[in-house]
């Protein structure tokens, strides 16, 4: 007879995502938004994170110092509610992206929230 068995230790590095969405020009999540906001609080209520990053895009362009500011606004909204879900707030960094037109454009009302298990965070954050 042969047993296998295994384990799995809260040490092990890893992370989950968790994509939120926006309603276009607000700082509201979108329905899906909302959804994915509330996964990501639960997860982080569950385990605590060892680090969390949260990932958004403004333009490159000079002329989109707006949207950056939108984006800057989403993404500390976020922190908060991770902050107030029990996440410390020294563990989470904001990482807004100058990108190009393209990119931002299918970027613009999105942010990446990663939730970071293991000893540290990684020298570089989701693309």
């Amino acid at each position: 007879m042969l047993l296998a068995t295994g384990c799995w230790s809260s040490t092990v590095p890893h992370s989950t995502y968790f994509i939120v969405t926006f309603r276009p020009g607000t700082q509201e999540p979108s329905e899906q938004g909302k959804t994915a906001l509330a996964n990501a609080l639960g997860a982080a209520r569950d385990q605590k994170p060892n680090f969390v990053v949260i990932v958004g895009s403004a333009p490159a362009a000079a002329e989109g110092a707006a949207a950056g500011n939108l984006a800057r606004q989403r993404a500390d909204a976020v922190a908060a509610a991770l902050v107030k879900a029990g996440v410390d707030g020294r563990v989470i960094s904001k990482d807004i992206r100058a990108v190009d037109e393209k990119s931002f454009a299918e970027r613009q009302d999105t942010l990446i929230v990663q939730l970071g298990y293991g000893k540290e965070a990684p020298a570089t954050a989701p693309k």
